[in-house]
């Protein structure tokens, strides 16, 4: 089983650190992308986004041949041992997955790949969808048997925008196959391709870890997020309490995890990004009965509307105000707008009929303009709500506040002394 041939299909923000981890271990890698420029910017050594650590050694992999990359998926796969898909699946804003441009990948995988090639899926999916889902596509188009002419297995990323490639070293590799051969010759690419950090807290050593199955690893990944997304929720419903007794949460959450038995978490305006808010959905795909997943999802769901009431309570109403967001960036020091709870803010404002404009300090107001949104000119403001940012752009847009504004700090990044009217959730203000 060589693995001098490996395949990254999609260049994205998980597939581009993929393919240059790949080969900064020594495989020759051929990278796949649907995008021209993509295509040229990566066989010039040039990434097409900003990820910590990846541009010298992109260049290194380019200059060394170690890695190329084409927009010939089909004449790439077959001439390839291993095949790594990591090619989005798109959902809406309800979660709901959209399968037509991963369906076709696996496809013309499947069209191509050659005898006793080991595919392995990235892309974070609903339980059983590697088995009931990819296996018979592959099946069909090649006429091959899953599990003895060809094998699959999942192994999910586990990373974050910003940190990819030390999340690659510091967090296991979960691996899944549909059979025991599909999840041995995965695990073999991955302990090859990847080096561990030390991890003396883990139960075991750090490195690939094989699952029982891929449903065992696709349910990992779904379980891992879901746990974060419930437990948010849990803070907010703690944090909205203390509010109604006028207490402070992040005294009593403080209070809470100095026992180890205690892990509870913190309040948000918002619960954004690829990630925690669009897992459980998937979760729910296969566990219809899952009332508290589907409980939480809603509850965080529902803060941004809920602070607006408050705010709305202080202000004697948001129709016609001028109100400004702070935070188009689901989080801070990401450069990354998906599923941020901007978006749900800015509308939910706009339909109550407030001037709702938006402001990030990453995104320029041209960026934030072709996106949708009213950046904020010159207006003074009623209202400034942080949905993320750090703590010096914070302080600088207070300028633009009206003297009597209401500040909302969704992420408890003002301190009291910046601002008189400051709100910051779970911190025992009264409406």
């Amino acid at each position: 089983m060589s693995l001098n041939r490996v395949v990254v299909v999609g260049l994205g923000k998980i597939g581009l650190p993929l393919a240059v981890q790949f080969a900064s271990r020594g495989l020759s890698v051929v990278g796949v992308d649907v995008s021209r420029e993509v295509i040229q910017q990566t066989n010039a050594g040039v990434a097409h986004f900003e990820e910590t650590g990846m541009e010298t050694l992109l260049k290194d992999a380019v200059k060394s041949g170690q890695l190329s990359s084409t927009l010939d998926l089909r004449r790439a796969v077959s001439a390839a041992n291993f095949i790594v898909v990591v090619v989005p699946l798109y959902v809406d804003s309800e979660g709901e997955s959209d399968f037509t441009n991963i369906d076709q990948a696996v496809a013309e995988v499947g069209k191509s790949m050659c005898r006793h090639a080991t595919i392995v899926i990235e892309t974070t999916l609903p339980i059983g969808t590697t088995r009931s889902r990819f296996a018979p596509i592959l099946e069909k188009v090649s006429g091959l048997i899953a599990g003895e002419d060809f094998f699959l297995a999942f192994s999910p990323e586990r990373v974050s925008s910003g940190s990819v490639l030390s999340d690659f070293r510091r967090y296991p590799k979960l691996v899944g196959g549909i059979n025991s051969e599909s999840t041995a010759r995965a695990a073999k690419l991955y302990e090859f391709g990847f080096e561990f950090d030390m991890r003396p807290d883990l139960t075991r050593s750090n490195g690939v870890w094989s699952m029982d199955s891929a449903e065992a690893a696709e349910f990992a990944k779904l379980a891992e997020t879901t746990f974060r997304d419930v437990n948010i929720a849990l803070a907010n419903t703690f944090a909205s309490h203390a509010e109604e007794l006028g207490v402070s949460y992040s005294g009593i959450r403080d209070a809470c995890n100095s026992q180890p038995f205690s892990m509870l978490h913190s309040p948000g305006i918002s619960v954004g990004g690829h990630c925690i808010p669009v897992y459980p959905h998937m979760y729910l795909q296969s566990d219809k009965s899952a009332g508290l997943v589907e409980l939480a999802r809603n509850i965080n769901k529902g803060s941004p509307s809920r602070l607006i009431r408050l705010v709305a309570e202080r202000l004697g109403g948001v129709q016609g105000r001028n109100i400004l967001i702070s935070g188009l960036s689901y989080r801070t020091g990401v450069k990354e707008a998906a599923f941020s709870g901007a978006i749900d803010l800015y509308q939910t404002l706009l339909e109550l009929g407030a001037k709702a404009h938006l402001v990030d300090e990453l995104f320029d107001d041209q960026e934030v303009l072709a996106m949708g949104f009213r950046p904020p000119g010159k207006s003074k403001f009623d209202a400034l709500f942080i949905n993320s940012g750090s703590h010096p752009f914070q302080v600088s847009l207070l300028d633009k506040l009206e003297p009597e504004a209401v500040v909302m700090d969704g992420r408890s990044i003002l301190k009291a002394v910046d601002w008189e009217n400051l709100l910051q959730i779970g911190e025992g203000f009264r409406p």
